[in-house]
């Protein structure tokens, strides 16, 4: 349904890439992997959004993900500094955010089999995943749950 209500919009603690066409947001608490996952999705296909920090913005029943202008196209590796990251996106329309990835401090915080999930961003339910982020299944992790958010995979219960 329509509204003549504005947009909402927020900027928020998360790395974002864009896999599929959509944006999939990273969030963490400090240290606990956000950019370090984000590069190993950049090492598998997915391109840099935005590192450490991403702006929303509800488009209808979509919120948009966008890169702030001070740090587009930048990433901060730990124990290397600010780097420039090649292929790094942009979009004067932003990218629909289809899965937001939820860090855990360690594997023992994980459910084995845990129900689908979701978050709100903006007013919008947007589908959610809790993940180790320092695992090494961590990147093919995110890449089903992405294909489950977009209807193209299933979850059996």
């Amino acid at each position: 349904m329509e509204t003549d209500e504005a947009p909402v919009s927020a900027m928020i603690h998360a790395s974002s890439v864009v896999m599929q066409d959509h944006a999939v947001l990273i969030r963490g608490d400090s240290g606990s992997g956000k950019s370090d996952l984000a590069l190993r999705l950049l090492d598998r296909g997915a391109r840099l959004l935005s590192d450490d920090q991403t702006r929303l913005q509800q488009s209808g029943f979509w919120v948009h993900a966008f890169p702030p202008p001070t740090i587009a196209g930048l990433m901060e590796v730990r124990g290397l500094g600010v780097v420039t990251i090649p292929g790094a996106v942009h979009s004067d329309d932003g990218y629909p955010v289809a899965l937001v990835v939820d860090l855990v401090s360690t594997p023992d915080d994980l459910e084995r089999l845990p129900d689908q999930t979701t978050c709100h961003l903006c007013a919008v339910e947007v589908p959610s995943v809790q993940v180790y982020g320092f695992a090494a299944s961590a990147p093919m992790v995110v890449e089903l749950a992405l294909d489950v958010a977009l209807g193209r995979r299933s979850v059996i219960r």
